[in-house]
This record gives C-alpha cells, sequence and structure tokens, in this order.
C-alpha cells in the first residue's frame, strides 16, 4: 500500500486538529482522530510535546529575563521550571523574587518563593525549586 495515499486520505477525512475536541461521539480526540479515550498518547508523543514546550520557554526567558543564562545550570534549571509551569507571565509577576536572584542574594530569593501563593499552591514543586535556588544544587 502507497503510505502517503493512504496518510493524504485520512487526513482529508478525519482532519487535522491541534487542539483536543470532541468527535461527532463525543470522544475527546486530539490531532488526526487520536481517540484520547479509548488510546492514550504514547511515550514518544508526550515527549515531542514537551521538546515544543520547552523550545518556546527558552526564547521568552531569554527576552523578558536576559541574565538567566549568567547562574549556574541549577539555579537556570529553577528558572525555566517556574516559566515551564507558570509561563513566562507568571514568572515575571515574581518581581521582587527575581531581582534578588538577579542580585545574587539566593537564600532571600527562596525565602520569598516559600511565602509566595505558588509555593502554597503547587508545595512540593514550589519547595524543590527554592530549595535549588537556596543551595545551587539540583536535587
Amino acid at each position: 500500500m502507497n503510505m502517503e495515499m493512504f496518510r493524504k486520505l485520512v487526513v482529508l477525512n478525519e482532519g487535522k486538529r491541534n487542539q483536543m475536541y470532541k468527535d461527532s461521539l463525543g470522544i475527546e480526540t486530539i490531532g488526526i482522530g487520536h481517540n484520547l479515550r479509548d488510546k492514550p498518547i504514547s511515550d514518544r508523543a508526550v515527549y515531542v510535546i514537551f521538546e515544543d514546550d520547552m523550545a518556546e520557554i527558552f526564547p521568552q526567558l531569554d527576552k523578558h529575563v536576559p541574565w538567566w543564562r549568567d547562574l549556574d545550570d541549577a539555579r537556570q534549571c529553577a528558572i525555566a521550571d517556574m516559566a515551564f509551569q507558570m509561563g513566562i507571565g507568571g514568572l515575571l509577576g515574581f518581581r521582587n523574587t527575581l531581582a534578588l536572584i538577579r542580585a545574587g542574594q539566593y537564600n532571600d530569593a527562596a525565602v520569598a518563593m516559600r511565602e509566595s501563593k505558588w509555593h502554597t499552591q503547587t508545595p512540593a514543586r514550589a519547595e524543590r525549586i527554592a530549595l535549588i535556588m537556596e543551595t545551587g544544587v539540583l536535587s
């Protein structure tokens, strides 16, 4: 069978949607007729989406927090993780914390993280990030 012909036929019949939608039976579907109820996406698909998401975060950090690349690797990861979780807009809301990090006042930045609403909402994750900021060690 000609696989390219088959692909074109299925795309024509199913359509291609980049957002989840409900098909004619009300089943949550994504992409080109991928039924999420009966067949979750593969690990490979999960990591492809993750790679795309990461590729968006770094240019945003470079634009809005250009000094982040001057930090050590662990603290860069901490800042990037926050941006990944909250989006760049959410991260930029941490004005005082970011100023403390930029000034190298990592302990004070960790205290500010622990006192934030973010820490209340996602305590385990926020505590891990605060500890990384405090110690410079990725645990």
